[in-house]
């Protein structure tokens, strides 16, 4: 797996989905993140959601076609691309299309522009993969990074100026040497001498049965002795 792409959020932060965003991050994997529609019309606040917020997944808010953020999408520092997020055509329930609004239909354009970088740079990391799509927006106002667009308006790979030179792989995590363990000899039976069986069993005394001794079947499980 290579990229995923999450359009979800919760205001409540997860410790287990931050290790796992976290861990997918660290193993190459890129993560593209719907930013939240709980942005106010003021463009004020802190409203990004969660696994957005998390530093190792890539919060995208909503444009629309003139360029302009969605005025559900939320905001803060953690924004690092917008991508188009309103009247986005889409498949629905009972083999339709409806026309869509929010991050998490933005989100996904994000997760395709790194399908196509990852299609160019197979062997490039995350972190790669990610600069890439930072250095390869449209600037939308305010100018610099901002906490409405972050970086910009992400540009699909084939309208954008890439260096043509093949990016140099990373080198591979090299496991830990595994240390042979050699298999404890299992104790073979000794076979006793026969003066140990000797001692070991002690000798019965005869003993003979008494004379007319006779069974009587007609009380079950008792003898008679006459």
């Amino acid at each position: 797996m290579d990229i995923i792409n999450l359009s979800l959020g919760s205001t409540q932060e997860s410790a287990a989905l931050r290790q796992a965003v976290d861990k997918a991050y660290a193993n190459g994997v890129v993560v593209a993140a719907a930013a939240g529609n709980s942005g106010t019309q003021d463009d004020s606040g802190d409203t990004v959601v969660f696994p957005a917020k998390y530093p190792s997944a890539i919060a995208v808010a909503a444009s629309d076609k003139n360029n302009q953020r969605g005025t559900f999408s939320s905001t803060g520092e953690a924004i690092e691309v917008s991508a188009p997020g309103v009247q986005v055509l889409s498949t629905y329930l009972g083999n339709g299309y409806v026309r869509m609004k929010g991050t998490s239909m933005a989100a996904p354009f994000v997760a395709g522009n790194h399908a196509l970088y990852r299609e160019k740079y197979p062997q490039a990391g995350a972190a790669e993969l990610r600069k890439l799509l930072q250095e390869n927006t449209v600037d939308l106002v305010p100018a610099g990074k901002d906490s409405l667009y972050g970086y910009g308006l992400i540009q699909a790979p084939e309208k954008v100026n890439i260096d043509p030179e093949p990016m140099t792989p990373t080198e591979p995590d090299v496991p830990d040497q595994v240390v042979p363990v050699q298999p404890i000899a299992q104790p073979q039976p000794v076979a006793p001498s026969p003066q140990a069986v000797e001692k070991a069993v002690p000798k019965q005394k005869k003993t003979t049965a008494p004379k007319n001794f006779k069974k009587n079947y007609r009380h079950r499980g008792s003898f008679n002795l006459e």
